[in-house]
């Protein structure tokens, strides 16, 4: 039975690990929670995979750099991925799937834990004798172990229980870290991709008040509308004026295609489309391009239309997107691009591209 203690500690460990979603803080966070629930010399949290290996692949967090080093870790790493029986805590909870907190002395006696090479090699070396542990899958190909040490005194059926009640508070705080860093390394990707390519996002509420503005698409509508505030949650009135008439004009409670908005500034040109969501929330996607560079592609004998719609295509648009953004269909786009390769006489769009850049190129 737990006493005040047990649970005492069992809740400062979890308000520890709920402190936080930093990825950053997860190597301290994780052994300090454990740490306040038991007494031993060492935590550990490994890497191993979900195949039918589970090969060891790194000791991601642990409480003591001085004995868990490198060059110790190397000589578990060879013998437990050549041996895994060798250790028979680890071979029970991830290869045979016993996934409940155990303990060596469980699996082996420990007369033959002493005579194991793995012992020899790695337990005795980092002066470990007892060990409780649990496999704990936090994503479908990552499964992370929890293990507990101590040199002179085995762990006992409270420990067990103990491990066992703080484990899901484990996995969740895992879990939730790998969220965060995922969804901050996705954001970082998309903000990355638009700004190279000068494009820019803008999500609105139902009010048409904007909710979230990408860097690009601010640095947009202050070009193209001086007197627009980088703080403000107003569009410029000439966009709300577009918005208006485009989301006016629908017919049996079905939204028609909107045309794109245009906005011309000192040789560039800014064109905005509508992408509609649920509960009237919709996005605003900007593309930024030099004005001249459709019409210098008329020199090649294609008219403005197919000029512009090989300049998206040379931007890496597909059909679809092109679609959107020339306010045609998608059906349209593909016969334009037809027409394309018979005046430049090619097959593909790449190298209708190349065409058309060796000829803007003899011209220079």
């Amino acid at each position: 039975m737990l006493s005040r203690s047990d649970v005492a500690s069992l809740l400062a460990a979890v308000a520890e690990l709920s402190s936080s979603v930093d990825p950053a803080t997860l190597p301290d966070r994780m052994p300090s929670a454990v740490a306040k629930v038991f007494d031993c010399e060492m935590v550990s949290f490994d890497n191993f995979s979900n195949d039918g290996d589970h090969a060891y692949i790194q000791t991601q967090w642990h409480n003591n750099t001085d004995i868990l080093t490198p060059s110790v870790m190397e000589i578990f790493s060879e013998v437990y991925n050549t041996w895994p029986e060798e250790h028979p805590l680890a071979f029970e909870i991830l290869h045979r799937g016993n996934n409940i907190p155990l303990r060596m002395s469980d699996c082996v006696s420990q007369t033959k834990f002493r005579n194991k090479a793995i012992f020899a090699e790695f337990f005795k070396t980092i002066g470990i004798a007892f060990q409780l542990g649990i496999a704990m899958p936090v994503g479908k190909d990552l499964t992370v172990s929890c293990a507990l040490n101590r040199a002179t005194k085995d762990f006992s059926e409270k420990d067990k229980v103990l491990l066992g009640l703080l484990t899901p508070h484990l996995i969740n705080a895992i879990r939730n870290s790998l969220f965060v860093r995922e969804m901050h390394q996705r954001s970082v990707r998309l903000e990355s991709m638009l700004a190279s390519v000068s494009r820019g996002v803008v999500r609105l509420r139902a009010d048409r008040r904007i909710l979230e503005i990408s860097e690009p698409a601010a640095r947009n509508l202050l070009r193209y509308f001086p007197k627009w505030k980088y703080c403000s949650t107003e569009l410029p009135d000439a966009i709300v004026a577009w918005l208006t008439a485009s989301c006016a004009r629908k017919s049996d409670g079905i939204p028609e295609s909107h045309k794109p908005f245009i906005a011309i500034r000192d040789g560039g040109e800014l064109r905005i489309v509508i992408v509609e969501h649920a509960e009237g929330e919709m996005s605003l996607l900007m593309e930024e391009r030099g004005r001249l560079a459709g019409h210098s592609l008329s020199a090649t004998g294609l008219t403005r239309r197919e000029s512009e719609i090989l300049f998206h295509i040379e931007s890496g648009n597909s059909d679809a997107a092109v679609a959107t953004l020339c306010g045609i269909s998608k059906r349209t786009v593909q016969k334009h691009v037809e027409n394309i390769f018979k005046k430049l006489n090619v097959e593909t769009r790449t190298a209708a591209v190349r065409a058309v850049v060796d000829s803007i190129e003899d011209e220079l």
